[in-house]
């Protein structure tokens, strides 16, 4: 990891916003249903195959032109305020840092920054209103925390990834006032914003993103076109074993498929799996990855893991085991 921000550095940030978001894309147009058109996840991954091609043909473009290039091809994808507002952010973030080649993390707070500056110039929304701003003005706080108290980027990335997912869950119970959601007025209560959570998602491959490369793979990618992440020294590999009911498995394993898209949100999570025993349906395995043990103490306190295990799962399980590994072989 770099204890400054370079265009290798960004670069790597942005490949692994647009991996994070494209996972968690259906889900985000599941959140859009309940207050509007259902379109959200469509229109961030239009969002992101616009950053992917800027990534593709400003391969040798300095730091504010790639920020610059990315934040005018948001400018223009359909989708309601969705472009403008992202598209404001980025074009925010490349006046700030001008002709610099690199950040530190006080000059990666400050470009932040004024990104945010910009998008509130656009958006008549304040903290509270269930809108995008509600994880991302946590998330400039916990930047400039970072910065003010001499963390690195990586560190400070992580922290406004974290900041942004409990924003953009706090979100869940609010009334929207802005958009068409704010119509949907009561149906909309149980949901995390979309913008929010969208906003989270990309957060969280910032913070992802920095932690990838090394000097003889300057792209971050493998032949394959995939995120090389740096590996940690103590990635921790949760494995919960489920027996579910009688009659309560398919009920179990949507709940437990629930719980995917928000940990994507997370800058500690790594990867998932979730299986079903062939012999015996009501055997569920739900397998997750972590970058540290601090990661994973994170996700196990978050509001919807504590609300599944609180009220959703005492219904539907017998029983559950949860073991923790660390990884001997990838």
């Amino acid at each position: 990891m770099s204890a400054l921000i370079g265009s290798r550095e960004f670069r790597a940030m942005l490949a692994a916003a647009v991996a994070r978001v494209r996972e968690g894309s259906d889900y985000l147009s599941q959140l859009d249903a309940a207050g509007g058109d259902g379109d959200h996840g469509t229109t961030m991954r239009r969002a992101m195959s616009e950053i992917e091609k800027t990534l593709a043909t400003h391969s040798e473009a300095r730091l504010h032109e790639l920020i610059g290039q990315v934040g005018w091809e948001l400018l223009s994808i359909d989708g309601g305020a969705t472009g403008p507002l992202l598209g404001s952010f980025f074009l925010g973030i490349a006046e700030e840092v001008g002709e610099r080649s690199s950040l530190d993390t006080r000059g990666l707070a400050g470009a932040f920054e004024a990104g945010g500056a910009r998008v509130r110039k656009q958006s008549k929304a304040q903290a509270g209103d269930k809108t995008m701003l509600d994880a991302l003005l946590p998330a400039l706080i916990a930047l400039r925390a970072a910065a003010d108290a001499g963390k690195d980027p990586a560190q400070a990335l992580g922290a406004a990834a974290e900041a942004a997912a409990r924003g953009a869950e706090a979100t869940r119970d609010w009334l929207p006032k802005f958009g068409k959601a704010r119509f949907s007025g009561e149906r909309t209560r149980g949901y995390p914003d979309p913008g929010a959570t969208s906003l989270a998602m990309i957060f969280a491959g910032f913070s992802a993103g920095i932690h990838i490369t090394s000097p003889s793979n300057p792209d971050g990618q493998t032949s394959r076109g995939h995120l090389m992440l740096k590996k940690a020294e103590k990635e921790i590999v949760c494995v919960a074993q489920f027996i579910a009911k009688e009659g309560k498995e398919n009920e179990l394993l949507q709940a437990l498929h629930r719980l995917i898209a928000p940990t994507h949100q997370e800058a500690g999570y790594l990867r998932y799996e979730l299986n079903q025993a062939i012999d015996n349906p009501r055997a569920i395995t739900f397998i997750e990855k972590f970058r540290s043990q601090e990661d994973f103490d994170f996700h196990c306190n978050t509001p919807y893991i504590k609300g599944f295990f609180d009220n959703v799962a005492p219904p539907l399980m017998e029983g559950v085991t949860v073991t923790l590994y660390k990884e001997i072989l990838p």
